[in-house]
């Protein structure tokens, strides 16, 4: 190792614990930066190294904006803050004028807003305690490096080593340790772990490394956590993993396992090895994991894993076998995983669920079986998954749900069979599920429901029914629910709403906070004052657009208090709602409304109807906003109040414009294409000559 000039510096941080502890510090960087975040104790200023102390706490922010004098009179304010971050960087802090308290923060969040510190920083010292009361309830202390900024791309042709460019430190109590895009000399990890002096970690996670390594760990640490995570270069690991519980192996080609890879690993509980291109052949490596609780082997190369492997890790919770090949799934595949509660066997190839399957499964409450081929289930295939809570099955070749599918899922919260070909329900396919939830049937092909089609569905809050061939609402179809808050029917046939009132507002109406009816070919009654949504007394969106609908309708103004969005773009509106207003003050209307009537044939904006909008009540500001874009408005002195308003010509009607928003981006005055805001007022006289004794306009609002 090449010879180093150690500059160092003596950075004492006094921290709660039942002894006091500090950290020795050294670096061959000469402009180096260091900052703590926040501290508990003491504060060090060193001029000459450019160090400066920052904050991460909003309270210790005010605080930092003091002078260093009465900020180390009031050094007790730091006994509350209990995150400590130390930082390196090559890169020369830029002037900050003494102590700042603003960019720590923002520039973990946001590396970008910062770019004068994208080399910062690639050394990270954090140290994190969770106190209740005096005591200490939880302690966490990682060494971060990220080698992305030493500049060295490969070692062998450089006269640099990495671990020449690394500080010498004095972390005896260091309990991770964390190395990202680091380049590795030929020189044992020894060499690293003396340079920092890390005697006591725990947890070890290298990933991206770019070049051939062998990972040697000398026998006297004992890690409890191990991750590599893409490091193509990794050729062989000696350590002692006998006390390793959680093990990460992702994105790491492996040609092959031997059988006794994982003999030592007896305390394992996690292991991880995702993308690393195993097969089943491999999974034999695994016998040896008797305490292993989770196992996830997704996105490899596996066909049909032998159901002996899971008879030595049938104390397994948790298995992802996603993004494989698989085909069939074997009756007496899972029996020995007696207590597993999550299988994922999502992305793979399925085409069959052989009978009983599941049936060992009584403890499943997730399984995941979406993006497959499955065309056909046994009606009995989940018929001891009592547990069962979450099932998808979205995303596959289903046709038809027997009845008695979800006899025994008693339990069942969240079901998605979305993505399928499904045209008929059964009757009887819910009456065991009074616990759902979330109901996803968007996708499939139904073109009716049945009348109690949901009655046992007293739970229900989320149902989306969108991209199917529905072309009524049949009666009664929603008997039963009570607590529907979203219901999606959007992209469907419906032509109309048979009755004045819409179903589902008969049972829902307290609590149907969400209705989704765009993209369908809708039309309503427009000889009725209020819309068949009227009893929705809580509705906060409500989507119809890409409709056939002609009207705006009284009580989506008037009678929603908590309306937010009514989207009407792309419908056959053609003038603004023009009934008695009555008095505004009493009132029930929506202060935070977004009305979009865009891409109608709207030619008139009534001027009483956006007053109505700019009302205040009961105290409450009001904010609501129109978008008119894509209307063909009418360039005349109907629309006189809204163009000196967008204008800015007349003081009372900007008043209006000023509680609330006005969108018309690309909307041009008919005839004659002229963009809405540039519209003379000599053009509107002109239009209606009959009337151009009527206005007179004063000298400062004529235009020629």
């Amino acid at each position: 190792m090449h010879s180093r000039t150690l500059v160092s510096l003596l950075l004492a941080i006094l921290l709660h614990f039942k002894q006091k502890s500090a950290f020795e510090l050294g670096t061959n960087c000469r402009n180096c930066f260091y900052s703590s975040e926040t501290v508990n104790r003491d504060l060090v200023y060193i001029p000459e190294l450019d160090a400066t102390l920052e904050v991460n706490s909003k309270r210790a922010t005010d605080y930092f904006q003091r002078p260093v004098g009465q900020m180390k009179e009031e050094i007790r304010f730091f006994e509350e803050l209990n995150f400590k971050t130390l930082c390196f960087s090559k890169a020369k802090h830029p002037e900050l004028n003494g102590y700042t308290s603003n960019f720590i923060s923002d520039y973990f969040e946001n590396p970008i807003a910062y770019p004068e510190f994208n080399t910062f920083p690639h050394i990270k010292l954090s140290m994190i305690e969770r106190k209740y009361g005096k005591y200490v309830t939880y302690s966490e202390r990682t060494l971060d490096i990220d080698c992305t900024h030493f500049g060295l791309t490969d070692t062998s042709t450089l006269n640099t080593s990495l671990y020449d460019l690394i500080p010498t430190l004095n972390l005896v109590h260091i309990k991770e340790l964390s190395l990202k895009f680091c380049p590795f000399p030929d020189e044992p990890f020894q060499t690293l772990f003396s340079i920092v002096n890390v005697t006591e970690i725990l947890s070890l996670k290298i990933s991206d490394s770019p070049n051939k390594f062998n990972l040697s760990i000398p026998w006297n640490y004992k890690l409890d956590k191990m991750e590599l995570i893409n490091n193509t270069g990794l050729t062989r690991v000696d350590a002692d993993l006998s006390q390793v519980s959680l093990l990460r192996l992702r994105r790491k080609e492996i040609s092959s396992l031997d059988h006794d890879m994982f003999k030592q690993l007896g305390n394992l509980e996690t292991l991880n090895m995702g993308e690393t291109n195993i097969s089943d052949s491999d999974l034999v490596s695994f016998q040896h994991l008797k305490n292993l609780r989770t196992l996830k082997l997704d996105n490899n190369r596996l066909v049909s894993p032998p159901s002996a492997l899971f008879s030595n890790i049938s104390n397994l919770y948790s298995l992802d076998m996603s993004n494989n090949n698989m085909s069939t799934l074997h009756t007496g595949e899972f029996k020995e995983l007696t207590q597993l509660n999550y299988l994922n066997m999502r992305g793979n190839k399925l085409t069959t669920l052989e009978p009983g399957v599941f049936q060992h499964l009584t403890k499943l409450e997730r399984l995941y079986l979406d993006h497959n081929n499955i065309s056909e289930l046994d009606p009995d295939i989940f018929q001891n998954l009592t547990s069962l809570k979450e099932l998808k099955m979205n995303n596959n070749q289903l046709v038809s749900l027997s009845g008695a599918l979800f006899n025994n899922v008693t339990n069942l919260i969240s079901l998605d069979v979305s993505g399928n070909h499904i045209s008929v329900l059964s009757q009887e396919l819910f009456h065991a599920c009074h616990r759902l939830s979330q109901l996803d049937l968007s996708h499939n092909k139904l073109k009716g429901l049945k009348e109690n089609q949901f009655e046992f569905l007293e739970n229900l809050e989320a149902l989306n029914l969108s991209n199917n061939q529905l072309e009524t609402i049949t009666h009664g179809m929603f008997n039963g629910t009570h607590n529907i808050m979203t219901l999606d029917l959007s992209h469907n046939k419906l032509k109309s709403i048979s009755e004045p009132e819409f179903d589902p507002c008969k049972n829902n109406k307290y609590a149907l906070h969400s209705i989704d009816l765009s993209h369908n070919i809708l039309e309503l009654d427009s000889h009725l004052e209020h819309s068949p949504f009227n009893e929705c007394k809580e509705l906060q969106t409500l989507k119809l657009s890409n409709n056939r609908i002609n009207k705006i309708y009284k009580d989506w103004i008037l009678n929603m208090p908590s309306l937010a969005t009514l989207d009407l773009k792309s419908n056959n509106i053609t003038m603004m709602p023009n009934y008695d207003y009555g008095d505004y003050n009493n009132l029930f209307r929506s202060s935070k409304m977004i009305l979009d009537i865009s891409y109608n044939q709207i030619e008139v904006i009534e001027w009483r109807f956006l007053k109505l909008l700019s009302q205040r009540r009961k105290n409450k500001i009001f904010r609501n906003k129109i978008v008119l874009n894509g209307n063909p408005i009418a360039c005349n002195c109907s629309n006189y109040d809204l163009l000196s308003a967008i204008q800015n010509l007349t003081i009372d009607k900007v008043a209006v414009l000023q509680k609330i928003a006005i969108e018309t981006q690309n909307v041009t005055c008919k005839p004659g294409n002229i963009s809405i805001d540039r519209v003379q007022h000599a053009v509107l006289l002109r239009d209606v000559p009959h009337l151009a004794t009527v206005f007179t306009l004063p000298t400062t609002m004529r235009r020629q």
